[in-house]
């Protein structure tokens, strides 16, 4: 999704996408590839506050080195985490 912002200029929209890891219940993977540089940056990471603090500085780099909105999109609509602080990056970073 492109958007475009004040000066005319598009702006994309980055969408960083959570998977379940195959066969390691309570882990889980989030990446986002960018076309521009032909490449994925990725985070592994599991269902615990460390596992939120990782996927916080995973995006917080990215919001870093691109501007405009960043949207969580969890792969499979089932997938609930049980970590509150995972839930509270989720909710208020998307």
């Amino acid at each position: 999704m492109t958007k475009v912002n004040s000066k005319a200029r598009p702006v994309k929209t980055i969408e960083i996408i959570i998977q379940p890891v195959k066969n390691m219940k309570g882990d889980f993977i989030a990446y986002y590839q960018s076309d521009m540089l032909s490449c994925t940056y990725s985070v592994y990471f599991k269902d615990t506050i460390m596992g939120a603090l990782a996927l916080n500085a995973f995006y917080e780099m990215l919001k870093h080195n691109y501007p405009g909105q960043i949207d969580f999109c969890v792969e499979e609509h089932e997938l609930q985490f049980k970590n509150q602080a995972l839930l509270d990056i989720l909710s208020h970073k998307s």
